[in-house]
């Protein structure tokens, strides 16, 4: 399910929850009001697992309980490596800095706060957003609180470090430049959100001196870093329909950067290649994508709304395979990991592709509650935080004869 709010009053807890697979079941929710609209639940059932024979062999190296987890919430608390050390956050505030070699706990910091996004690294701090609107920053190497600076409103979307800049996304749609030191506003750059949009944001994503940003209303922008000013701007997806649901064209879906290329999808639009340095597009096809992507030097690989799994050509955007075995079980973005790409799903299985056809060659179980977010690739290993919490290095062996 996907979760959409209403931004005319994101103030107060008004959702719409909407099929992610077919959007077709609307459920509005308006605070002193109590009406109820529903249309008939036509909702896909989760396909069942194929057996398969692997082909290679998946080794837990380490797990650690980190917290609460993001409970049931669509919060986007996604692990990040730095150097020897990985750091995840949980929805209750604690952030824990780990040991990549076992999983030891270096420190753990509790900022009282409920944590929605991040945590986004640099040698000096750790950083996260919070879901009221604040962003704190804790020392890497011990977890001592340094700062906490006011965003505009609730940060949903990880935040980007770039120099001695920590670039924010708040739900209103407002980026926000901050010095790294301090926390001090250097620039504000927004733009109005529709009436509704769903529940989440595109996190800004950095490459040298300039910020890339997808908004709710299907554009996307360049930045530089050091002012906030507009490099270039770019519509990738049309609004259209009678409906606001219909009309709906966020970019949820995390831009991606590969050499000198931006890849960026959007929710009921289109999966858009730009040059980075004119932003102009080079290619796009219609697919309909709130995931993270991954690339690697021939394709770029994407889970659309249901649940298909494409590897799509990087540089002609011309689809190269899909997999569709896991419809309907909410997969995460795909990860790449060496000759193979890595996803999760609700029921807390990782399964491993292909790269070269889709095919399965691994599947593993893992945290029960599943996941929502995609693995971190680290060297021959993946890092994982399910929604209950677990947070896992897995690694690949090999089969037994």
């Amino acid at each position: 399910m996907l979760k959409i709010v209403n931004m005319n009053k994101a103030k107060t807890v008004k959702y719409i929850l909407i099929n992610a697979v077919l959007a077709v079941s609307v459920l509005l929710f308006v605070s002193g009001c109590s009406k109820m609209f529903r249309g008939k639940d036509n909702t896909e059932p989760p396909a069942k697992l194929e057996k398969f024979k692997p082909l290679i062999k998946v080794i837990k190296v380490w797990e650690r309980d980190i917290g609460v987890g993001t409970r049931k919430l669509t919060l986007r608390l996604k692990p990040v490596i730095h150097g020897k050390h990985v750091f995840a956050a949980d929805y209750k505030g604690r952030v824990t800095a780990l040991s990549l070699d076992n999983g030891k706990v270096v420190w753990k910091s509790d900022t009282k706060k409920r944590v929605s996004s991040g945590p986004v690294v640099n040698h000096k701090v750790a950083i996260v957003g919070t879901t009221d609107g604040e962003v704190i920053a804790l020392d890497t190497k011990t977890g001592k609180q340094i700062w906490v600076a006011k965003a505009t409103s609730e940060v949903l979307a990880t935040p980007a470090i770039s120099g001695d800049i920590v670039v924010i996304r708040s739900i209103d749609g407002q980026i926000i430049g901050l010095e790294i030191g301090t926390g001090k506003r250097l620039w504000i750059y927004g733009k109005p959100a529709p009436v509704l949009t769903i529940r989440g944001n595109s996190a800004p994503i950095v490459s040298y001196d300039k910020v890339y940003v997808g908004f709710d209303n299907g554009k996307i922008v360049s930045l530089r870093a050091d002012k906030g000013s507009v490099n270039w701007e770019k519509t990738i997806t049309l609004i259209s329909g009678r409906t606001e649901l219909e009309r709906l064209v966020d970019i949820d879906s995390d831009p991606l950067i590969y050499e000198d290329s931006l890849y960026v999808s959007a929710y009921q639009g289109r999966l858009t290649s730009i040059n980075t340095k004119t932003g102009q597009v080079q290619w796009n096809r219609k697919m309909s994508s709130v995931k993270s992507l991954a690339a690697d030097a021939n394709s770029i690989f994407v889970t659309d709304e249901k649940s298909h799994i494409w590897a799509i050509d990087r540089n002609t955007g011309a689809p190269l395979w899909k997999q569709d075995a896991l419809t309907a079980r909410l997969v995460t973005g795909p990860t790449v990991m060496g000759k193979y790409i890595v996803v999760g799903d609700f029921d807390g299985y990782l399964h491993w592709l292909s790269k070269k056809d889709g095919s399965f060659v691994a599947r593993k179980r893992a945290d029960g509650r599943g996941y929502l977010e995609a693995p971190v690739s680290y060297k021959n290993s993946i890092i994982i935080l399910g929604r209950g919490g677990e947070l896992a290095m897995f690694r690949i062996g090999k089969l037994s004869k």
